[in-house]
């Protein structure tokens, strides 16, 4: 809806973006259904459309009795002759039989009278005003997944924004089948009231204190008009709102089908080689690379068993270690910290003997402490 995007600025030929977000208020339920759309190819395209806009400047709890809209006969519950209504025991809806030609200029709006129970058992009385809002909108297709991107007041001539085509012949049906959709046969409200105050779940019944005359009169009118809009688009083409519009084919009423040129285009990823990154990319798996061999070479050629303990911890309570005593307390961190002056060496402590025994010990007398190299090849340990 046009009307709802005047917080945003438009540009030099006059469109608002219509991005989606909080600022996109939707004027049907459902969209216009298109054809000719292929899943693999992105079509942008231009498209003259109309919709209903409705005023409530009345919504307001009625005085006690006041109990159905006008036109409506309360005692026999039919239209009174030059009305077009609906009644159940749940809403009413009327409007005045007036008929006129798209060509006239002096026509006032048409008047729309509704009424409806709330959840207390009292009701809420409502009366509209309706306008055609004509607007030219820029689509943006991914596939056969639409969506408007702009839109704009449209710039070709048109009926006068009172003029709609409920002035025209079809006016009794379709108040008639519009009110029957949801008519309600008891006196709660129907989801059409529960519409009003949640449209996420009209269909929820659970009474919650719904009293409709306090969501504001902007509010009642876009909730209308959506759903006269929505039947409206349901009404013209029923079989092609699911399925889509076959070929050529004309819709119910007798309107042919539009046809508009678009422009399409064809989307593929593709991968862009940064010299730079790849460089970084070799030098980080050639590391990997080196250190991998490296380390491979290292598990071949060592002589001592691997140990993966932090070294502190080897020096607790180690005879082979020369230490003042004291300092079992102390965690492995300040332990190291407090040694960082030792020099030990993982090696041979019975080198003198013929049998050798591996253990940590100090280098400060390097006679005590073999290293695990030598002349010897072979040499046994305990």
């Amino acid at each position: 809806m046009i009307e709802r995007l005047s917080n945003l600025t438009q540009d030099s030929e006059g469109w608002y973006e219509a991005g989606g977000g909080n600022t996109t208020v939707f004027s049907s339920l459902i969209g216009i259904p298109t054809s000719n759309l292929i899943a693999e190819i992105n079509s942008t395209f231009n498209m003259e459309t109309s919709y209903w806009v409705l005023d409530c400047p009345v919504l307001q709890r009625p005085a006690s009795g006041a109990a159905i809209a006008p036109g409506i006969n309360a005692s026999s519950l039919l239209s009174i002759p030059g009305w077009a209504s609906g009644w159940s025991q749940s809403w009413t809806f009327s409007t005045p039989i007036v008929y006129h030609n798209a060509s006239d200029t002096n026509i006032t709006p048409r008047k729309l009278y509704y009424t409806s129970y709330d959840d207390d058992q009292k009701m809420t009385y409502a009366e509209c005003t309706m306008n055609t809002t004509y607007v030219e909108v820029q689509s943006a297709c991914t596939g056969k997944v639409c969506a408007v991107t702009k839109i704009r007041s449209s710039t070709k001539l048109h009926p006068v924004p009172a003029y709609t085509l409920l002035y025209d012949f079809i006016l009794v049906e379709y108040v008639g089948d519009f009110f029957k959709a949801v008519a309600g046969n008891m006196y709660t409200p129907t989801p059409v009231q529960r519409y009003f105050v949640n449209p996420g779940s009209p269909f929820n019944n659970t009474p919650d204190g719904m009293l409709l005359y306090t969501v504001g009169s902007t509010s009642f009118a876009t909730s209308f008009a959506q759903l006269m809009n929505t039947f409206w688009i349901a009404g013209i083409g029923l079989s092609v709102i699911s399925g889509g519009l076959a070929g050529n084919a004309n819709l119910h009423n007798g309107t042919n089908t539009l046809t508009m040129v678009a422009t399409v285009s064809t989307s593929r990823e593709i991968l862009i080689c940064k010299r730079f990154w790849l460089s970084m990319l070799f030098v980080a798996t050639g590391s990997m690379f080196i250190a991998g061999v490296f380390g491979l070479v290292l598990e071949f050629t060592r002589r001592a068993p691997d140990l993966a303990m932090n070294i502190s911890s080897l020096t607790r309570d180690n005879p082979h270690i020369h230490l003042p005593p004291g300092g079992s307390t102390l965690d492995s961190v300040e332990r190291s910290r407090l040694m960082q002056d030792v020099r030990v060496r993982f090696g041979d402590v019975a080198a003198g003997h013929k049998v050798g025994y591996i253990a940590i010990a100090s280098c400060d007398n390097e006679q005590e402490v073999g290293k695990l190299r030598g002349e010897k090849k072979e040499r046994f340990y305990s």
